[in-house]
């Protein structure tokens, strides 16, 4: 495989949590840097294509960040029911009395 080299500074604490992550993962600090660059490079090419999508729907940022903002809001203030999230599967013996009742 082809490989471009680049040498690249950090500060060292950085440095130190970098090779320290790398290390956790069981890889090398070259490949570790690798993965963060794609996922960086991901993350740009798909703010990019949001921008797209954003100028071409007439919004702008503001906009919907205060409308996220706002739907946060109203998701905090409103009560919540107990129990597992829905998407969660219930347990056996969490299951409504109707279903735990013999015929």
């Amino acid at each position: 495989m082809a490989v471009e080299k680049f040498s690249v500074s950090f500060e060292p604490d950085l440095g130190r949590a970098l090779r320290e992550a790398a290390d956790a993962e069981g890889v090398s600090v070259s490949a570790w840097m690798a993965e963060a660059a794609r996922q960086r490079l991901r993350n740009h090419t798909l703010g990019l294509v949001l921008d797209e999508i954003i100028q071409e729907q007439g919004w702008s940022w503001e906009e919907l960040l205060a409308e996220a903002e706002a739907d946060e809001a109203a998701f905090e203030a409103s009560p919540r029911q107990a129990g597992p999230p829905a998407d969660e599967p219930r347990r056996v013996d969490e299951s409504p009395a109707e279903e735990r009742r013999s015929p």
